[in-house]
């Protein structure tokens, strides 16, 4: 799929930008960067002592650059190539090499499923966007066909995807605090824009329609099943956890009890296996976004049909066969957004909601567990007993009455948040610049749930965040720092500082420090299902810009 809309691609710039007899010149613009970043990771967090537990977990070296071509025509023409863009990002992560004999024996790119192999992570060579756009235009309306490899971004949320659904987060070198477009999987797709202005009531009237072949899932830093990357967080974790609806064991207890399993099964013991479906336009991805602007508020509706990008855990066999699946099932998301311009306050009120339905979570009512009343029916005195019968190989275990459902269920979830950025001379802070601030509510809402810490351990059915952020400029915008606190009415929080030193506008050096906070009996969407706690890091930055 990737070679064929590459070749597509690629022929349609060629013929309608270099071969047509109209375009006379091209306008260029050529810019990027090239940045190196040092990330030192606390493992058992700022909360149990500053700096106490430090390892370099990233070295990551990078060059990114991007070339935009505009033909330039001497005539007026109602249709035309208006761009021709090209975005490309390649690394070198150096931690590998400085760790390497932790990673030696980490096997190369990996075929199949989705999985991330150590070329994926330790060095990466990426043509992100490629794209050209077609335009169509009157004096009172215009229509734009981008096609290619492309990033889209919706609603307006900061931090947090309500509506934003289009591009699956990658987050397999990046955590948080990155452009929203280094932290998105672009994707090959068909995008049209129509608008226009002056419609009745409204001042602007907009049309956006999508077209989506290429599938693909959330990607996070872990290197194959043993999600066990130097930078890997989350799922890294979530193998310790102790599963109590499976007698306390953990994913990493499964694991180890693999031979066991595999031997009188004649299972290849493939613990992890992401079961993604296919690219291609039999299940195309497609969606829909209505702009208007009604006096001064910007109005959007949204509809998106696709897969589900965070894998839904599917425990159905890892008892009987030892594999755990992640699978992405299909969902549709219905959505509305709005800004306006509050000048009283001088400020921009803002929001977004949704309502995804069909989202997999994680239910292990229906799976068969290991508990007493399993054991004592099949002969065992203990759980050690099992777990030996286990580790010496016995080929007479009643592995598959442990058969169970699939191990989660699809219920409509609503999302919504709420904005407002004010900008304030704050003299004691800052004599000459504002201090830019934005603060929002966060809430998510499973319909008929309730959180239970045997079957249903990883989300609770109401979960709200409250945000700020600060920023200004300092010695004519040299110096730039930024504050972020995250807080969870459970009691957990994150927070995030950094300063940014600019020279001559084009070289700059950043310091950052990220870390959790808070109860570790919560039952947040920070502490389940990963405990992110520990993930406490400080990052340092050099880069210069061309």
């Amino acid at each position: 799929m990737d070679k064929f809309l590459r070749f597509v691609l690629l022929g349609l710039i060629c013929g309608s930008v270099f071969c047509a007899d109209y375009a006379m010149a091209l306008e260029t613009d050529f810019h990027g960067r090239v940045q190196s970043t040092y990330v030192l990771r606390d493992n058992d967090g700022f909360y149990h002592g500053f700096m106490d537990s430090m390892e370099g977990v990233q070295w990551r070296n990078e060059l990114k650059f991007e070339l935009t071509l505009r033909p330039e025509y001497e005539q007026y023409h109602t249709f035309t190539v208006d761009k021709v863009y090209l975005a490309y990002r390649g690394a070198y992560d150096a931690i590998f090499d400085c760790r390497e004999s932790e990673y030696e024996n980490v096997r190369e790119k990996s075929p199949d499923d989705f999985e991330l192999g150590k070329d994926d992570l330790e060095t990466e060579n990426d043509l992100r966007e490629a794209f050209v756009d077609f335009k169509a235009e009157t004096d009172t309306q215009s229509a734009v066909l981008r096609i290619g490899r492309q990033i889209v971004q919706w609603g307006e949320a900061d931090g947090f995807n309500v509506v934003n659904i289009v591009n699956p987060q990658d987050n397999s070198v990046l955590m948080f605090f990155e452009t929203p477009e280094d932290l998105a999987t672009p994707l090959w797709m068909a995008r049209l824009n129509y608008s226009r202005g002056n419609i009745g009531p409204f001042r602007d009237f907009g049309l956006e329609l999508l077209l989506v072949p290429d599938i693909r899932p959330h990607q996070f830093s872990a290197l194959d099943g043993d999600m066990d990357a130097p930078y890997a967080f989350g799922f890294k974790y979530l193998k310790a956890l102790p599963f109590e609806h499976f007698f306390g064991l953990s994913v990493d207890n499964f694991e180890e009890l693999l031979p066991g399993l595999a031997s009188p099964l004649g299972n290849d013991a493939a613990i992890f296996k992401e079961d993604v479906p296919d690219s291609g336009f039999n299940n195309a991805e497609y969606g829909a976004k209505l702009q208007i602007s009604l006096g001064q508020v910007a109005h959007a509706f949204h509809y998106y049909h696709g897969i589900q990008d965070d894998p839904a855990m599917d425990f159905s066999q890892l008892l009987s066969r030892g594999t755990l699946t992640f699978r992405h099932p299909e969902q549709d998301m219905y959505g509305y957004s709005f800004n306006t311009f509050v000048r009283s306050i001088n400020a921009i009120f803002r929001g977004e909601g949704c309502l995804v339905d069909k989202v997999a979570l994680l239910d292990l009512t229906g799976v068969t567990g290991i508990d007493e009343g399993w054991l004592s029916s099949h002969g065992f005195g203990s759980t050690q007993d099992f777990i030996e019968s286990l580790i010496g190989g016995a080929t007479n275990l009643p592995i598959s009455s442990l058969e169970g459902s699939k191990g989660y269920v699809k219920r409509k979830v609503y999302y919504g948040l709420l904005g407002l950025d004010v900008d304030r001379f704050i003299r004691p802070l800052n004599k000459k610049c504002m201090i830019h601030t934005s603060w929002q509510f966060y809430m998510r809402h499973i319909h008929d749930w309730s959180w239970n810490s045997r079957y249903r351990p990883f989300q609770e059915q109401d979960n709200y965040r409250l945000t700020t952020y600060w920023w200004t400029d300092y010695w004519n915008g040299r110096i730039h720092p930024e504050m972020f606190l995250m807080y969870d009415p459970e009691g957990v929080w994150m927070t995030m500082a950094s300063v940014k030193y600019t020279k001559d506008y084009r070289w700059y050096y950043k310091l950052t420090q990220m870390s959790f906070w808070g109860n570790k009996d919560a039952t947040s969407d920070f502490t389940q299902p990963v405990d992110l706690r520990p993930t406490s890091e400080i990052s340092f930055r050099v880069g210069y810009n061309w």
